[in-house]
């Protein structure tokens, strides 16, 4: 399993991702907050814990994978795709209020 922020290769390869830059980028910071009010921002490293979350997934789909076969896989994950996807249901119901 290899994962790193935004990918180990792309135009944003080089970009550092921790929780708040993530919460930024996939813009759960967006959802955050109050109706009628601005963007709030989250109070803690909410994607941090999400990131490790979401390769719990491709993760066990690999051990799976060897197990039946006897073969191991090698996992690349883009951590920011996950955290968009979650993040993705509380944008929607921000912008749709």
């Amino acid at each position: 399993m290899s994962t790193s922020g935004f990918g180990h290769s792309g135009p944003y390869k080089a970009y550092r991702s921790f929780g708040p830059t993530a919460a930024a980028q996939s813009g759960l910071s967006l959802a955050s907050g109050l109706p009628g009010m601005p963007p709030a921002g989250w109070g803690f490293s909410y994607m941090d814990v999400m990131g490790g979350w979401m390769e719990d997934s491709p993760s066990s789909c690999a051990l799976l994978q060897a197990r039946k076969t006897g073969q191991g896989s090698y996992v690349d994950l883009r951590g920011h795709r996950g955290r968009e996807i979650v993040a993705a249901r509380h944008v929607h119901a921000r912008i749709s209020r």
